[in-house]
């Protein structure tokens, strides 16, 4: 799959837009879009119908978020409360650098941020996540590899266990 990128505009006043081009391959497959600000940042995003994503890939998780060459996509599966803050991760994320750890720190980030998108990151929400990134790297264990997603997964482990220590923390 190829996707045009979002585009990253900046305006005289610092304000970054995360601007929503769908790419081609994605368009029988987006039912709404949506958007939101956070900080100096506006970021678009498109939501994916889950169903039909997984009519032409049936192995995928039936809950995902993505960025695709800077195409931010979330599926309608996923928990209206929490899109926001997955779009956030992923815009994140790739943002910088990957490296094994990158994916861990926007999850902390992430958790940094979730009050301002009105969301409470308690027990609940950490053990959403840990379901959420368990299901992904399920997905890519069971799966034929390439060398991005090996580091991919080992980004995905880095972060379960983020996720583990976090709510064994808030259960002390």
């Amino acid at each position: 799959m190829t996707a045009m990128a979002s585009e990253n505009l900046t305006t005289e006043s610092n304000l970054k837009l995360m601007k929503l081009e769908t790419p081609e391959w994605a368009q029988k497959y987006k039912i709404g879009e949506d958007a939101f600000w956070l900080h100096d940042t506006w970021y678009q995003y498109a939501i994916l119908s889950a169903e039909k994503f997984r009519a032409d890939y049936p192995t995928v998780p039936g809950m995902f978020a993505m960025n695709s060459n800077g195409f931010l996509a979330i599926s309608d599966s996923y928990p209206a409360p929490y899109r926001r803050l997955a779009i956030l991760h992923e815009a994140k994320e790739f943002s910088e650098p990957l490296d094994e750890g990158s994916c861990a720190r926007t999850l902390e980030y992430e958790l940094d941020q979730a009050m301002h998108l009105q969301v409470k990151p308690d027990i609940t929400y950490l053990t959403f996540r840990l379901g959420f990134f368990q299901k992904i790297i399920t997905y890519y264990e069971t799966k034929e590899r390439d060398d991005k997603e090996d580091a991919l997964l080992a980004r995905l482990h880095k972060s379960r266990e983020y996720l583990e220590q976090s709510i064994q923390a808030s259960e002390e």
